[in-house]
């Protein structure tokens, strides 16, 4: 093998890195959205057990979003209301 076919080889494979990287960004996108509207959807519904269960995920999904992705805060939100209606707190 000669030196030029194994530099073409290494051009090939580092241009693909950020292709593969956006298109796992991109899915993680895609399943949080799918995640969060489906757990909105559940809160509506009045399926607060359900709605955590999917908003939970979400959040654990969202944790991979930059520190100040507001997704991040409306996923914890909408979460956080879902657990105060299934769960009210009790006065002591």
């Amino acid at each position: 093998m000669t030196a030029h076919s194994k530099a073409g080889r290494s051009f090939v494979f580092l241009a693909l890195i950020p292709t593969l990287s956006l298109a796992f960004t991109t899915q993680d996108k895609l399943d949080w959205e799918a995640k969060y509207q489906a757990g909105v959807a559940a809160v509506n519904r009045g399926q607060y057990a359900e709605a955590i269960r999917l908003l939970s995920d979400a959040s654990v999904q969202a944790e991979s979003f930059p520190v100040r992705d507001l997704r991040r805060s409306r996923t914890a939100s909408v979460l956080a209301m879902a657990l105060s209606i299934l769960r009210p707190h009790r006065a002591r």
